[in-house]
């Protein structure tokens, strides 16, 4: 029995296949019968792909349809917007003529498309309107501070003479054992004159003292603290701690004014970009393209600008003994680029120094003292900013007096630090690997990030608009099929969006709701939990299963909506509040990394010891390669270990073993070779879209990253499967959604290559 979509026509053997392909945001309306005329085509060419293909890769080619509107503004509508006329278009058949289908270019065509030096896409400035007001009397004077920074550095500087500050500045960031050594050294080799070594310090101490005495205790003003109370966790001498941070203001203003000084570009007004064939609007080229600046400068009061905040920490050796660090950071999101002065340090997050026996009989109660720190550290920065968002703070700017908004657009964290903070269950999902793809500025601090570890088992796709929208979008998730045995279960721990027992796996996701998730923090863990059996520990219990099956913890939460509430920008056209207003962001960096060992690993798998020994060996003759601008990449010697390499390395190593294996890859077994070609083929396809600030339309992102995602996981789990069962191996039928309509060779030749 074979079950057609009534949308597009397309045939599928189960009605799980149907329910999938329903959900994904390929599937629109055709307008015509045609469609279901070819479903009969369609799935001979599918069964006949099943019947050829080692992968069983059920074949079909999706049709995008993008709605491009004559008026510039109204095409700003988003995705889902689009998604919405085709509902409409469903129900009027008169207003199926209306729509017009652009073009739907290849893989190739896409990732030939230039960067953001060289493009020549049409850009054009949105004219936001700004009806807010608020009152300049009750806005932060921010910029007195800085004039007293600028008269505390004149006394300093005036202390001293200019022999000192030309040492001290290059030793400045070295150890004090360092610094002292290099000061006394120097003030007795060179500095002969008793009048001069009174104006040139020694050490370390003697330079705080003096600035002390003469200029007074600058950092206290811009210096915040707040007690955080432990009492209720009975932690051995630990009644409270003490957290020291910067005024996360001041630190955004420093670290724009250092950018600014540095010549790069500071961007407080939106645009568009529309491409100059297509007309449609393209997103990823920088943060003034997306769609979250549009909202803050619609939240600024007139007068304004937005300040965009990024808060990013993660724990760190400090190089000393045994000890260790706990960095907080705030980042100035208003800049296209990355670059080391848009991040500004904060604060320190406290140790709580307990026994070791401790922490190993009462595991969770540390557990919980740890977070309930961290919560309280993160809400009093979210509060500094808080207090100032609804009259702004003054600042200047690069020699400008400008009235700024502070607005939270994201929190920039790896999984460990993300399960802390936002209250989930587990920092990995247990039998499913996601990859979450969003980011700020693509190609920089923002990207794809790979969940979990069991590659081989399912994966998911979890696709954030700002590819789509620079900082905001939509959200797509989808999985891959589970193919292993029925018994595995899918514990699935996310902060955007849940995923229900008994879904197909092709299905897309449901997001989280702020007001549902919000009550049942309030019922399982803000209220006094209760014994008794009547109706209120009844609805507790229910409460708390509730939050685990949707992937938080029964006793943690996150308090990031208790602090923040006008800083949280969120889609004014959505009705349903996102919970966390699409502030978690990953870096590209760390999947990058992550990614590239579980591909390598896959492949390297199923090869036996002359196999690899070939490929070395096919790898040391091959000649240097280039990056585009004629640098030279250093050599690899082999590409079946990648210990110690780093991501650059790493992501070049990706394009090596293509050559290593050969087009057609004929040294591994026969039934491997295509999915290792495509899983190659896919994730070169990622790495070249990511990289470059290349723009792209809603539909091109859906391409060349979820579709991309999709077919290199399938053929990772393929791999893997393989890799366990060995000869034994017979690959289960699964349906995956394919991007090309035929044939994978093309695909699989046209993308091989360094394209560094």
């Amino acid at each position: 029995m074979s079950f057609a979509c009534g949308r597009c026509g397309n045939i599928f053997a189960s009605r799980q296949a149907l329910g999938g392909h329903l959900s994904y945001p390929t599937c629109v309306f055709d307008g015509n019968d045609s469609a279901v005329a070819s479903s009969a085509e369609t799935a001979e060419v599918a069964e006949a792909n099943v019947n050829a293909s080692a992968v069983n890769i059920v074949t079909h080619a999706p049709v995008i349809s993008t709605f491009v509107s004559d008026d510039n503004d109204s095409a700003d509508a988003s995705y889902a917007e689009a998604r919405a006329e085709a509902a409409v278009a469903n129900g009027n058949a008169g207003a199926v003529n209306n729509v017009t289908r652009a073009p739907v270019m290849s893989t190739l065509k896409l990732l030939e498309r230039p960067v953001f030096e060289y493009n020549e896409h049409r850009i054009v400035v949105l004219d936001v309107p700004q009806l807010l007001r608020c009152n300049p009397e009750q806005t932060y004077r921010l910029h007195e501070m800085q004039q007293a920074y600028e008269e505390y550095c004149d006394i300093i500087r005036d202390e001293y003479c200019h022999q000192f500050w030309v040492f001290f500045s290059a030793v400045y960031l070295q150890q004090n054992v360092v610094i002292d050594t290099t000061l006394k050294a120097c003030r007795s080799t060179f500095i002969s004159d008793k009048a001069m070594k009174t104006r040139f310090a020694s050490s370390v101490r003697e330079i705080r003292a003096r600035t002390l005495a003469c200029a007074g205790d600058f950092p206290s003003l811009v210096t915040h603290s707040v007690s955080i109370d432990l009492r209720e966790f009975e932690l051995p001498g630990i009644d409270e701690v003490t957290f020291r941070f910067m005024n996360p203001l001041w630190a955004w203003v420093a670290a724009a004014n250092d950018m600014m000084d540095a010549g790069h570009e500071i961007n407080f007004q939106p645009k568009a970009m529309y491409h100059e064939t297509t007309k449609q609007r393209l997103f990823g080229a920088g943060v003034a393209f997306g769609k979250k600046l549009k909202w803050a400068l619609s939240r600024t009061p007139a007068g304004g600008k937005p300040a965009l905040f990024g808060i990013s920490f993660d724990g760190a050796e400090s190089g000393i003994s045994n000890r260790s660090m706990y960095p907080i950071c705030v980042s100035v999101l208003n800049f296209d680029g990355s670059d080391p002065l848009a991040l500004a340090l904060v604060g320190y997050v406290p140790k709580l120094e307990v026994p070791k026996v401790f922490k190993k009989k009462k595991a969770n109660l540390f557990l919980s003292a740890r977070a309930h720190v961290f919560q309280q550290c993160v809400g009093a920065i979210l509060t500094e900013m808080e207090q100032v968002s609804e009259h702004g703070f003054s600042a200047d700017l690069n020699g400008e007096r400008v009235r700024l908004h502070p607005f939270l657009v994201a929190i920039q964290v790896d999984s460990k630090e993300r399960k802390t903070y936002f209250g989930l269950k587990s920092d990995r999902s247990e039998f499913i690997c996601g990859v979450h793809m969003w980011g700020s500025h693509v190609g920089f601090t923002c990207g794809v990030h790979m969940w979990g570890s069991h590659v081989g088992y399912t994966c998911g796709v979890h696709m954030w608009g700002p590819y789509v929208g620079s900082i905001c979008g939509i959200h797509m998730s989808t999985r891959i099929t589970l193919t292993l045995a029925p018994s595995c279960t899918c514990d699935r721990s996310c902060a955007i969006c849940r995923f229900r027992k008994g879904w197909s796996s092709l299905r897309r996701g449901t997001t989280h709701s702020k007001n549902h998730i919000q009550r049942l923090w309030h019922l399982a863990i803000d209220t006094p939990r209760t014994r008794r059996r009547n109706e209120l520990g009844r609805a507790q219990k229910r409460a708390r299963e509730q939050l685990q099956r949707h992937g938080f913890h029964r006793k943690r939460r996150c308090t990031m909506l208790d602090y923040a509430s006008r800083i949280l920008l969120r889609d004014p056209l959505n009705q349903r509040q996102e919970l966390f207003a699409h502030v978690i962001y990953n870096d590209l960096l760390h999947w990058e990394l992550n990614v590239c060992d579980y591909t390598f690993a896959a492949i390297v798998g199923v090869m036996t010891p002359a196999m690899k020994l070939e490929c070395d060996a096919n790898t040391l003759q091959l000649p240097m390669f280039r990056q585009p601008d004629g640098v030279p990449i250093r050599r690899f010697k082999m590409v079946s270990e990648n210990t110690y390499l780093t991501t650059a390395r790493r992501l070049t190593l990706t394009f090596i073993w293509v050559h290593a294996l050969g087009t057609r890859a004929l040294m591994l077994p026969e039934n491997c070779r295509t999915p290792t070609l495509l899983a190659l083929s896919s994730l070169q396809t990622i790495i070249l879209a990511c990289h470059g600030r290349r723009s792209y339309s809603v539909s091109e992102w859906t391409k060349l990253l979820v579709e991309s995602a999709m077919v290199l996981f399938g053929c990772l789990q393929y791999l893997m499967e393989h890799d366990i069962e060995g000869d034994n191996f017979t690959p289960m039928p699964r349906s995956v959604i394919n991007i090309l309509p035929h044939k994978w060779s093309p695909h699989v030749e046209s993308t091989c290559g360094v394209h560094m």
